[in-house]
């Protein structure tokens, strides 16, 4: 199920959605060459046809850093199997995680201030965060892109930057799914000189917050099983389990991975609690 407004999304951005497959690439721009913006979200096929669907989508992403997401609904069952077989490499390091809000028990740092990325000071700041080894030109294209992003989405995503004093030492992005049922909490990253103080967990209180007031009901994340994931299930998020994110073997050698990091994760058709396909 495709679960994002179409309208908020880049320009360049190639989409193909199917009941058996969805992708998508974008092309141009150092964004173009992040671990997200280029992936298979789901396949569902018989084994004697999944074949020729995965030489499709290795064909539509070939030249690009992808990656290819293994979730529950996903077919034939050996999938994985046959992406091991074809040279990919499952790099997924999280757990698909969800909970019901209100939620409450989040630890808040009073020193922490938060502001909402709608100026290109505040989004440079959080790209020097995120992608501190970028080039200047790089930077300022990503800064672009990020402001392009949220003035499209018509307020269904955003990005948050945390300050100290000033000093900005952490920044998280949210999405909110299309029936308004859930926000996808969708990338975190703190200062290393800064963790340990209750900054993410600020941050995620925080959003938890905004989509409440929304009427969000749910909230879902793909969460690090050594960082995040014992933050949140002591805190009342469920875990579903290990999501596997398939990535070609160059991707993945010495990959950095967020705090937590967007996934497919959809609002199930019926019942709209997050699902992953």
């Amino acid at each position: 199920m495709w679960d994002y407004d179409r309208a908020a999304l880049p320009a360049a951005m190639e989409i193909v959605s199917r009941p058996d497959l969805l992708m998508w690439r974008l092309r141009g721009g150092p964004a173009s060459r992040g671990r997200w913006a280029n992936r298979v979200s789901f396949l569902r096929s018989s084994s004697d046809g999944v074949e020729k669907v995965i030489d499709e989508a290795l064909a539509f992403l070939s030249g690009t850093r992808f990656t290819w997401l293994v979730g529950p609904t996903s077919q034939p069952r050996d999938l994985t199997q046959r992406l091991h077989d074809r040279g990919l490499i499952d790099g997924g390091d999280g757990n698909l995680l969800s909970a019901r809000l209100p939620l409450i028990g989040l630890r808040t740092a009073p020193q922490l201030r938060i502001v909402e990325v709608e100026q290109p000071e505040t989004a440079r700041l959080t790209v020097e965060i995120t992608n501190s080894g970028a080039t200047a030109a790089e930077r300022a294209a990503m800064v672009s892109d990020r402001l392009e992003q949220v003035r499209r989405s018509g307020g269904q995503l955003g990005y948050l930057l945390g300050l100290v004093d000033d000093t900005p030492v952490a920044t998280a992005s949210y999405r909110y799914s299309s029936d308004g049922q859930t926000v996808y909490l969708s990338g975190a990253e703190t200062v290393p000189a800064f963790r340990g103080r209750g900054i993410y967990q600020s941050l995620v209180a925080y959003r938890l917050a905004a989509a409440e007031r929304r009427g969000c009901v749910y909230a879902a994340i793909r969460a690090q099983r050594d960082s995040s994931m014992p933050i949140l299930m002591r805190r009342g998020f469920v875990d579903h389990g290990h999501l596997p994110i398939f990535e070609p073997p160059a991707a993945t050698s010495g990959a950095r991975h967020p705090s937590d990091a967007e996934v497919a994760i959809t609002s199930g058709p019926t019942t709209g609690q997050p699902t992953c396909s």
